[in-house]
C-alpha cells in the first residue's frame, strides 16, 4: 500500500463501530468493526466516481453481516452525493462475493 495524503479532500474514510455499555457503569466503549477508504474522481459530465481503495472487516466480525452493512452505507452515501460509479481497486475474491450479494439485495429492493 501507499501513504494516503490526509490533507487531500478527495479521500473519504468510512468507519463502522459498535458502542458497548461498560458493565456496572454509565460509560461506553467503542469497538472498531471495520473501515473503508475511497477516492473521489471526476465523472463526466457532472458526477463523481468513488473508487474503493481499502475495505477491511476485522476477523472477529467477519461473516456476521457487518461488511454488507458497511458497503451499503457507502452505496447510500454515494447516492446522496451524485456518485455515478463505485469501482474497486484490485478486489479480493471475498470482497467480490460481498459486493455481488449487496448488489443483488439492492436490485431486489428496487423491483
Amino acid at each position: 500500500g501507499t501513504y494516503i495524503e490526509d490533507d487531500d479532500p478527495r479521500w473519504l474514510f468510512y468507519g463502522l463501530y459498535k458502542k458497548m455499555l461498560i458493565p456496572n457503569s454509565f460509560e461506553y466503549e467503542y469497538h472498531i468493526i471495520g473501515y473503508c477508504t475511497a477516492y473521489k474522481f471526476y465523472y463526466f459530465p457532472d458526477g463523481i466516481r468513488l473508487r474503493i481503495s481499502q475495505f477491511v472487516t476485522f476477523p472477529q466480525y467477519q461473516k456476521k453481516g457487518f461488511g454488507r452493512k458497511l458497503l451499503q452505507i457507502i452505496y447510500d452515501d454515494g447516492i446522496q452525493h451524485n456518485v455515478k460509479d463505485i469501482p474497486v481497486e484490485d478486489p479480493a475474491p471475498e470482497f467480490t462475493r460481498l459486493r455481488d450479494m449487496v448488489d443483488l439485495i439492492n436490485i431486489s429492493k428496487d423491483n
